[in-house]
């Protein structure tokens, strides 16, 4: 199957063209790359919210743990624990589950 000079000529522009297109979309997908990385940023630093702005309207309650060493008895830190009782409480059922109950 022979191709004359004028056929391979075409292919060879078609190729080019080709390669051209592909490079300018890739340069168009990193641009679009970025902005969304911009966007991601935005949105994080704007969507974020610190832990300590959820107990929002709550009542805090810290309470000392102390972690002792169990061969002489001795504490090697405390845990402050927060105990965040939610302002509609009155509407949440709390309950407790002992390690033997199973979870059917």
């Amino acid at each position: 199957m022979g191709f004359s000079d004028d056929q391979i000529h075409d292919i060879l522009e078609l190729k080019e063209q080709l390669t051209e297109e592909i490079e300018k979309h890739i340069e168009e997908i990193e641009k679009l790359e970025k902005n969304i990385s911009v966007l991601n940023t935005i949105l994080k630093q704007t969507s974020f919210t610190k832990a300590s702005d959820l107990t929002h309207g709550t009542e805090k309650k810290k309470d000392a743990v102390p972690i002792i060493k169990n061969s002489d008895g001795s504490t090697i830190a405390n845990v402050f624990v927060c105990k965040t009782i939610p302002a509609n409480a009155d509407k949440i059922n709390l309950f407790k589950i002992s390690p033997r109950d199973s979870f059917k």
